[in-house]
């Protein structure tokens, strides 16, 4: 067996230590190189999240703007179903009106129809009066 000689001395151990620093300096360049890493995927994840927000946003304000417009022709319409409804209402009243008015004309005309019947009837009578009386006196 052969024993080496090793020395225990802090002189001895001067190249270990360097060896050691540089390893410490390699880890630490490493640990800040994914620590750098991981900031810089973090850093990105936080611009995804604050596209898709703005994108959220944008689309809420639209959602908002629609709902504005749809409440406005809701109104609208809701006007024009209201002018509509006055419209049929005054229709109505109005054919009511017309319908008692065709009515009246009719009973009009009946009356208007048998006044006229009478009336030939008296021209006539009065005709034959005439005629009677003027060949009386012919006769005379």
């Amino acid at each position: 067996m052969s024993y080496s000689h090793r020395s225990y001395f802090p002189e001895d151990f001067h190249g270990a230590d360097d060896n050691d620093d540089e390893n410490a300096s390699l880890l630490a360049r490493q640990s800040l190189a994914q620590l750098e890493e991981q900031r810089e995927g973090m850093a990105f994840s936080i611009e995804q999240r604050e596209e898709g927000i703005q994108q959220l946003q944008t689309s809420f304000m639209d959602l908002n703007q629609l709902w504005k417009d749809l409440g406005s022709i809701v109104s609208v319409q809701g006007g024009i179903l209201d002018n509509i409804e006055t419209h049929i209402d005054n229709s109505q009243a109005q054919t009511q009106a017309g319908a008692q008015e065709l009515a009246k004309a009719a009973q009009h005309q009946r009356t208007l129809r048998s006044r006229l019947c009478c009336l030939v009837l008296v021209v006539l009578l009065a005709v034959v009066l005439f005629l009677f009386v003027l060949s009386f006196i012919k006769y005379m």
